[in-house]
């Protein structure tokens, strides 16, 4: 989703909300889009913490793709 571009020799995606380059980080810690699903799943806003791998942490972060409804693009 946040790198596809570099395969097709494109532009990095943008994010639609904040017109931005969306990558994983911006996602995790930026988007105001997200904000509330954030904060529902207690997602912490620092990434290397969100994506420590630690059962509550991976069960937290699939939740969050899912509500999102990116977890089919990754």
């Amino acid at each position: 989703m946040t790198h596809e571009y570099l395969m097709a020799k494109g532009n990095p995606p943008m994010c639609q909300e904040c017109g931005t380059t969306l990558t994983i980080k911006h996602i995790f810690e930026e988007c105001i889009q997200y904000k509330k699903q954030r904060e529902e799943l207690d997602i912490s806003h620092l990434i290397g913490t969100s994506l420590d791998l630690n059962p509550t942490n991976e069960r937290k972060t699939i939740e969050f793709f899912k509500t999102i409804k990116i977890l089919n693009l990754i």
